[in-house]
């Protein structure tokens, strides 16, 4: 089951550092973190009295929780959609590379070789300069990540028209003001500009749901309905899509040595900190890693409303990192995974693919 939720405006997602309108006058919005758009959800079940789906207790005129919370639904993933298709962020090891004196877009492969009598592995592209390759933003949808993941854009040079670039879903909007004191005049020093997110028409960012307790979920949100999103509390509304794109997928069957590739949808945090993968794979996974396409990390923090205090602020690889793994024994794999940490809010969703 996916909600999909529309927003009436612009949203405005905050950044972790200070915004005090004076001298850090710039906010800018981040894309929606998967912990962020469950908390909007979270927040329709909370006013309408299901603090079980919330795992809360009333106490005493307060609200308790247990020391190692989780909610009692769960969120598989939150992502861009339109038309009723998901789209996922391009995976990272898809590069741009020049080619006959043009830009073109194509797949990053491995090759071992010898130096110094030490084996290396190394990355390339099919191109004029096989070494020199820059990153590429974007998005793919369903449709096209099930090709990415069987590996057929190996057999592709350019593969740029596959590609849904950012501006198609989204774009993103500045807009500058000052403070005003209470008699609504001006206060010096208080120019500030916010950079705010607003969705093209047709986008839409659909929340993809687990299996636990789903029907008290959809009787609680109902078809329809309003919900309040981002960090001013932006009016959105929602409906209810009885469609689960992710029972399409197939398991993989992998030979032993060979080279196999986990794609995360989603952010993955591992401990908090690390970008080891090894770390959370489940046990029937004998393999080692060979190589990493990632970004810089991102921040996952929030406030605790009941101890009423900022949460601890986690680190998370960034979501269209890819990591390239040798099976170590023939293996079979599932689909996808749900790995790591505060996978119950949609972070963590991993999926299998083809290596070449």
């Amino acid at each position: 089951m996916i909600v999909k939720i529309i927003p009436n405006d612009v949203l405005f997602f905050r950044e972790s550092r200070d915004f005090t309108a004076g001298e850090s006058h710039l906010a800018e919005s981040l894309l929606p973190l998967p912990h962020t758009i469950a908390g909007a959800l979270m927040g329709v079940m909370f006013v309408r009295g299901r603090h079980d789906l919330l795992n809360l207790e009333l106490r005493e005129g307060k609200f308790w929780k247990p020391e190692k919370w989780k909610p009692n639904f769960e969120v598989v993933g939150t992502f861009f959609m339109k038309e009723n298709e998901l789209y996922f962020p391009l995976p990272k090891d898809i590069v741009s590379v020049k080619s006959d004196g043009r830009n073109i877009t194509t797949m990053a492969k491995l090759k071992e070789v010898q130096i110094g009598g030490q084996s290396f592995t190394i990355v390339f592209a099919d191109c004029e300069s096989p070494l020199h390759f820059s990153p590429v933003s974007g998005f793919l949808s369903f449709e096209k990540l099930k090709s990415y993941l069987n590996g057929e854009y190996y057999k592709k040079n350019d593969i740029s028209d596959e590609i849904i670039e950012n501006s198609s879903l989204y774009r993103w909007e500045c807009r500058v003001g000052i403070g005003l004191n209470s008699s609504k005049t001006t206060v010096e020093g208080l120019f500030y500009r916010t950079r705010m997110l607003r969705l093209e028409k047709g986008t839409a960012i659909g929340v993809v749901l687990g299996e636990k307790n789903l029907d008290e979920v959809e009787k609680t949100l109902g078809k329809k309905g309003t919900l309040k999103l981002g960090g001013e509390g932006r009016f959105a509304h929602y409906e209810i899509i009885d469609e689960d794109h992710l029972e399409e997928l197939e398991e993989i069957s992998v030979k032993k040595n060979a080279l196999f590739k986990l794609y995360l949808a989603t952010p993955l945090i591992v401990d908090g900190q690390s970008w080891n993968i090894a770390k959370v794979l489940p046990e029937h996974i004998n393999a080692e890693i060979v190589k990493v396409f990632t970004d810089r990390p991102e921040k996952v923090t929030g406030w605790d409303l009941v101890k009423g205090c900022p949460k601890e602020t986690l680190y998370a690889v960034p979501a269209g990192s890819v990591y390239i793994l040798k099976a170590q024994e023939d293996l079979t794999l599932k689909p996808f995974y749900r790995l790591g940490m505060m996978v119950e809010l949609g972070y963590g969703l991993v999926f299998v693919g083809v290596y070449g």
